[in-house]
């Protein structure tokens, strides 16, 4: 059913996100970091999106720390240049 979403819906960052969430319960973390990216690109500050990465970086023992702080900042003028648009 996602992979017929996706293909319905290739430019949707909910479904990416959603597919995400679905790989990450899957333990495929490679695809869910792939998809929840996907997402981010396609709607920057998604939350759904944004929050699967961070429970990504937590899971991960190294380096985690140090991809929160990059997804905070990406989060950060996400939701400065949405306020400046209006």
């Amino acid at each position: 059913m996602m992979t017929q979403l996706l293909k319905d819906y290739p430019n949707a960052a909910p479904v990416h996100a959603q597919m995400g969430g679905l790989l990450m319960i899957k333990k495929d973390r490679a695809g869910a970091r792939r998809e929840f990216e996907r997402a981010m690109a396609l709607q920057p500050g998604a939350v759904d999106a944004l929050n699967g990465l961070v429970a990504l970086a937590i899971q991960e023992r190294d380096g985690g720390r140090a991809r929160i702080g990059s997804l905070r900042r990406n989060a950060s003028r996400s939701a400065a240049s949405a306020a400046a648009l209006g």
